[in-house]
C-alpha cells in the first residue's frame, strides 16, 4: 500500500527535515525549543520551591481560613487550619486557630492552645488580650471590660471578634443595654454583618420579645446568615408567635444544613405536632434520640403517641421510667394520670392528679417570678429560683439555661450546683455532677 508522504512506512526522515524545513533551520528551532523546554522546568522547579515554602503555604492557609470564619463557616476553618499541620509553628495560624475555637465557644481549648504556645506567640500584650477575650465571651467580664477601647482600636485584633466577645459577655450577664450599644457601634462599622441583627434577636429572644426577636433572625437569614442555628431560633419565636407552618420551614432548613443539631429536630417534632403530623413529628423526635439517647423531651413525646396510637401499656412503661428521674413534672404527671384513665386505673390516677396539681401550683409561682424577672434581668438569685422550678417541673433544657447563666455571674449558687448536679446524675455523667457538688462542698 503506497504511503500519503511519498515515503514507505520504513523510510527515514528526508535531509530536508519533517516538514520541509532546511537542517540548519531545524537545528536551530529544536535549540530554541530545547532552551525553552530547560526554562519552564526551571519556572516550575522554582513555582515547587516557593509552594513548598512554609511562609507561602501559611499565606494560603491563613487567607482560605479568614474566608471560613468571616462567612460564619467556622468548623471548615478549624479543619483548614488543623488538617495545615503548622499550629504550634507558625505564630500567626496559631492566633488563627485560637480565635476560631473561641469562636466554635470551645473556650478552654482556645486557652489551652495559648497557654501551650506563649513562647511561640511572645508578645505579653496580645497573650493578655486573647485571655481576656475568652474570659468576656465566657461571661467573666469584670476583668475584661477595662481592655475593652484598647481591644477595640488594636491592629492585631479583629474587631468584629472584639465586638461579638463582649456582646456575648454582656448578654451572658443580663447586661442587655451595654449589649445593645455595642451592637450599635459594630452595625455602624460593618452595616452587613448578619451577626449584629443575630445577636440583637438571641438578646429579644431573652426578653421573650418575640415579634422583634424574629425580624432580627430574618434580618440576619437575608444579610446572608447560613446557620442552621440562626434557622432553629427563628423557627422558635415563629412557634411562639403560633405560626407553625413558617417554624416548620425554619426547622426544615436547620436539619438540612446541619442533620445532628438536635434543636433542630426537636422544634421540627413540636410544629409536627401542632400541626397534626403525627407521623412527622414522631419520626422527628426518634431523630432526636437518636442524636441523644437521655433527651427527656423526646422521650416524653413518643410515650404521649404511644398512648394516642392506642397503646398505653407501653406508653405507661416509658412515662413511669421518666418519673423516676424526675417524679415532679408536670406534663409527665399529666400524662401518666391519662394513661392510668385508659387502663382503667382510677385510684392511682387520682393520686397521680393530686401530685399533677401541687407541680402545676410550681409552674404558676415560676411564671410570676419570670414576670419580677423582667425588670431585673441581672438578678441571680431570681434566675436561679426559676431554674430550679423550671428543672423540676416544666423543662429540662430551660431549667438547664437558666441554671448555667446564674454560675456564669454566681459560680457558688448552692441550689444551681445542686440542681445541675441532679440533672448530670440523670443523664449519666457523674464527673460532672460530682464537679459541681464539689463547688459547694463544706
Amino acid at each position: 500500500m503506497s504511503n500519503p508522504s511519498g515515503n514507505s512506512a520504513t523510510d527515514e526522515p528526508s535531509s530536508s527535515g519533517s516538514d520541509g524545513e532546511s537542517p540548519r533551520r531545524s537545528d536551530r528551532r529544536s535549540a530554541t525549543l530545547l532552551w525553552l523546554g530547560a526554562a519552564g522546568l526551571t519556572v516550575v522547579a522554582i513555582a515547587a520551591a516557593i509552594w513548598q515554602s512554609a511562609s507561602v503555604q501559611d499565606y494560603f492557609v491563613r487567607t482560605k481560613a479568614l474566608a471560613l470564619l468571616n462567612a460564619g463557616q467556622l468548623q471548615p476553618a478549624y479543619q483548614v487550619l488543623s488538617d495545615s499541620g503548622r499550629v504550634g509553628e507558625d505564630a500567626r495560624l496559631t492566633l488563627l486557630m485560637v480565635r476560631t475555637l473561641r469562636q466554635l465557644d470551645r473556650l478552654q481549648d482556645s486557652l489551652t492552645t495559648l497557654d501551650d504556645n506563649r513562647l511561640l506567640i511572645g508578645d505579653s500584650d496580645r497573650l493578655r488580650q486573647e485571655t481576656l477575650l475568652n474570659y468576656a465571651r465566657a461571661g467573666q467580664i469584670q476583668e475584661a471590660e477595662p481592655q475593652l477601647p484598647d481591644m477595640l482600636s488594636s491592629t492585631e485584633l479583629d474587631e468584629r471578634d472584639v465586638c461579638e466577645a463582649f456582646v456575648i459577655g454582656y448578654r451572658l450577664n443580663y447586661r442587655f443595654p451595654e449589649a445593645h450599644r455595642l451592637l450599635d457601634a459594630w452595625e455602624q462599622d460593618a452595616p452587613d454583618d448578619y451577626r449584629v441583627e443575630f445577636h440583637r434577636g438571641v438578646i429579644f429572644q431573652m426578653l421573650t420579645e418575640w415579634d422583634d426577636a424574629s425580624a432580627a433572625f430574618q434580618t440576619a437569614i437575608a444579610r446572608g446568615d447560613r446557620r442552621a442555628t440562626t434557622q432553629v431560633r427563628l423557627g422558635q419565636c415563629l412557634l411562639e408567635l403560633n405560626d407553625a407552618d413558617g417554624a416548620r420551614s425554619a426547622f426544615q432548613t436547620a436539619t438540612k444544613n446541619d442533620p445532628e443539631l438536635l434543636s433542630a429536630w426537636l422544634g421540627l417534632a413540636q410544629c409536627c405536632h401542632e400541626l397534626g403530623l403525627s407521623d412527622e413529628s414522631r419520626a422527628a423526635y426518634e431523630a432526636c434520640l437518636k442524636l441523644d439517647s437521655n433527651h427527656f423531651e423526646a422521650k416524653l413525646a413518643l410515650a404521649e403517641a404511644d398512648a394516642a396510637d392506642g397503646n398505653p401499656a407501653a406508653a405507661r412503661q416509658k412515662l413511669e421510667e421518666l418519673l423516676r428521674d424526675w417524679p415532679e413534672d408536670a406534663h409527665t404527671l399529666y400524662a401518666y394520670g391519662q394513661v392510668l384513665v385508659q387502663l382503667g386505673e382510677s385510684d392511682q390516677a387520682e393520686e397521680v392528679a393530686v401530685r399533677w396539681k401541687a407541680a402545676d401550683e410550681a409552674i404558676v409561682k415560676m411564671e410570676s417570678l419570670l414576670n419580677e424577672l423582667k425588670p431585673n434581668p441581672q438578678d441571680a438569685g431570681l434566675r436561679s429560683q426559676i431554674g430550679v422550678l423550671m428543672m423540676k417541673h416544666y423543662s429540662r433544657s430551660m431549667g438547664w439555661q437558666y441554671l448555667e447563666s446564674v454560675l456564669q455571674t454566681s459560680p457558688d449558687d448552692r441550689a444551681a450546683n445542686e440542681m445541675l448536679a441532679e440533672y448530670y446524675e440523670h443523664r449519666g455523667e457523674p464527673d460532672r455532677a460530682n464537679l459541681l457538688r464539689s463547688r459547694i462542698a463544706p
